[in-house]
């Protein structure tokens, strides 16, 4: 994983949106929720999120989706099965369902999409450093950048960097 991607995977967010997913499948299901796999840097939360992503949407009547039915789900295929034990998968999405908050689906939700839109940029070749500067060892500047990302919204994001190209 490049340090574009580590520096702008925003972890805790993923946690607790597949932990709120899995406790509320409807979220996903929601025509206002786009997630897609390009939202997820590391191949563990692809894997998590193509599991729930399935098991959701092969059946509309899942009402919640336990650990045991992603495991059931990625062991079919041993690849993603090793790659999900070796990050002990099941203790992970069992603590994402338990310690979810919904009321926070929404802004942990915008957060992987603010900075799965930062990474395209980055690997476009555009600088975001103006408003995240990811290459940073500053903990004080990486902190005003989340500030930053927190306050503006997606379509602000776009805006700024349409302005700055033009």
């Amino acid at each position: 994983m490049s340090q574009a991607e580590l520096a702008l995977t925003p972890n805790r967010a993923i946690f607790s949106v597949f932990g709120n997913i899995m406790n509320d499948p409807d979220l996903l299901r929601n025509p206002e929720v786009l997630l897609t796999e390009r939202d997820f840097t590391n191949d563990f939360h692809k894997i998590i999120f193509v599991a729930l992503h399935n098991i959701i949407y092969n059946d509309s009547k899942v009402s919640t989706v336990t650990s045991v039915d992603i495991d059931n789900y990625i062991a079919s295929y041993p690849t993603h099965y090793k790659i999900w034990n070796d990050n002990k998968g099941m203790s992970f999405v069992e603590d994402a369902m338990r310690t979810n908050n919904e009321s926070l689906f929404k802004t942990d939700y915008e957060k992987v999409k603010k900075f799965s839109l930062l990474r395209n940029y980055v690997e476009n070749g555009i600088d975001v450093s103006d408003i995240f500067d990811y290459k940073s060892n500053d903990l004080k500047a990486i902190s005003e950048g989340n500030k930053r990302i927190e306050q503006m919204s997606i379509p602000e994001i776009i805006e700024h960097y349409t302005q700055k190209a033009i």
